[in-house]
């Protein structure tokens, strides 16, 4: 219930409009031979505007996940 906000907010027509974004960037990702959170976290370590970059993580496996991304 607490999650009823977000619920909302992605099947809104700008959460939708989100989707197919995220539908168009799974190519790429295929393409570099890596998963969608890895190109996410790799286009913010390439960013010149961003300083740096906090992982959060809910298990070890999806840090390493993120951790991926140094290789993108």
């Amino acid at each position: 219930q607490c999650y009823q906000w977000l619920k909302e907010k992605i099947i809104s027509e700008e959460g939708r409009k989100q989707q197919v974004k995220l539908k168009d960037l799974s190519p790429i990702a295929e393409r570099l031979g890596c998963t969608l959170p890895q190109l996410a976290v790799a286009w913010c370590l390439r960013n010149e505007g961003v300083s740096s970059v906090l992982l959060g993580s809910s298990n070890p496996e999806q840090l390493i996940e993120n951790l991926g991304a140094i290789q993108v």
